[in-house]
């Protein structure tokens, strides 16, 4: 964590307060920021030179725990400023519910930068906003939102493009995605789609092969196959008669197709 000075120029609308020279930040053990409810780093900020709140800018490197969680986990980090009572009276909802503060995510350099109000460590009894509390401190988190610049990790939605089907007595939930395919000169164009089924997942047992498919768990990819009458091992194809046919099996189907013509040997 660094402490820089606030901007000298300050955009409309922005806190009065002067600008602290002295702070003290103190960040929280694990088992503390647990009991505010929330997964991040919580850390306090109070203003030790002035008995009135006063401006500083915050700037926290997260290049050591940027993928702790996953998913982008770094660059999803926002700044929560939680109620002072939170770290005595977590239970209460009052002191559970956090304001957005405005800061800056540098997804390259791996820093968060916010401007905030520091709390005087110690507030003259009739004018601190805090006094009374007992915690005369800013108290901030920095917890992952779900999304960042590099993508959104909010749940998918069900698009109109794919079709859904759950309910029944299975209970079994299925969901189809059809692909576009480029065309092939010959008009056999095959139908792939990419399918999911939860019954296929609950279904297994120690007996069956667990491993899920190339896809992923639950998924699987119908695609169209066509097969030839030579093997892949051999290196050279054998004549071709006019009017000989070969298997295509599409999206499940096997037909024949006959072949355009005689080819050679060799070719």
């Amino acid at each position: 964590m660094t402490v820089l000075p606030p901007p000298e120029k300050r955009t409309a609308g922005a806190a009065t307060a002067a600008a602290a020279e002295r702070v003290r930040v103190r960040i929280l053990d694990r088992q503390e920021a647990r009991g505010l409810g929330m997964n991040g780093l919580a850390f306090t900020v109070a203003r030790t030179d002035a008995a009135e709140a006063g401006q500083v800018r915050l700037r926290l490197d997260y290049s050591q725990f940027a993928q702790a969680f996953g998913g982008a986990y770094g660059p999803r980090l926002r700044l929560m400023q939680m109620p002072s009572c939170a770290l005595t009276t977590p239970s209460d909802p009052k002191c559970r519910t956090g304001v957005p503060v405005k800061a800056v995510n540098d997804a390259v350099a791996r820093t968060l930068t916010a401007d905030v109000e520091a709390a005087p460590a110690s507030p003259a009894p009739a004018s601190s906003a805090v006094a009374g509390t007992g915690q005369n401190a800013t108290l901030l988190v920095a917890a992952a939102d779900s999304g960042s610049s590099q993508g959104d990790y909010k749940a998918t939605s069900l698009e109109p493009s794919a079709t859904w089907k759950a309910g029944g007595s299975s209970g079994d939930f299925t969901w189809t995605y059809p692909m576009r395919v480029p065309p092939v000169p010959s008009g056999l164009t095959p139908n792939v789609e990419i399918s999911y089924s939860s019954a296929s997942v609950d279904g297994r047992t120690a007996n069956a092969n667990g491993q899920p498919s190339w896809v992923g768990e639950g998924f699987d990819l119908c695609r169209a196959t066509s097969n030839g009458a030579t093997s892949p091992a051999r290196t050279t194809a054998r004549p071709r008669t006019s009017g000989e046919t070969r298997p295509v099996t599409n999206a499940g189907h096997m037909t024949t197709r006959p072949s355009p013509g005689t080819a050679r040997a060799g070719s």
